[in-house]
């Protein structure tokens, strides 16, 4: 009888350890995902001042070099939506266990932002495309 108090208890033992350690790393997982988002946001932040500061001092007349300065946002841009898609399966898939990063929000803000520079850039892009066929008389 007493094997058997004793077995029961190190089940239980086991079980309650178990469930801490999944806790645990489900835990230690959503805090390296507001890491990782900490610091995209972070480098979003810097894409977008870079690319403020950079549209000003050109307006101002400070740097020359419009296509330039484009194509310089426009890498920054890209190099910055790589790891996007993995990171939102990342998001996706702690949502799914009932977790979420608290700076998800921040994220968010800091991609809306980005995709509207990128669509801005797109049809600055595809304008300045249409301006040289249309001056070199090669069709569209």
């Amino acid at each position: 009888m007493s094997d058997l108090i004793v077995q029961l208890a190190h089940s239980h033992v086991r079980s309650f350890a178990d469930e801490v350690m999944a806790d645990h790393r489900e835990a230690m997982e959503c805090w390296d995902c507001e890491e990782h988002l900490a610091r995209g946001i972070t480098a979003g932040t810097w894409v977008l001042r870079a690319e403020e500061v950079l549209r000003e001092a050109h307006e101002a007349g400070l740097i020359d070099g419009a296509s330039d300065i484009l194509e310089v946002v426009c890498v920054m841009l890209e190099a910055w939506l790589v790891p996007v898609q993995n990171t939102e399966q990342w998001i996706a898939s702690l949502g799914q266990r009932g977790r979420a990063p608290e700076n998800l929000s921040a994220f968010c803000d800091i991609r809306g932002q980005i995709d509207e520079m990128v669509q801005r850039y797109d049809w600055l892009k595809r304008a300045r495309k249409a301006r040289v066929l249309s001056q070199s008389g090669e069709s569209w």
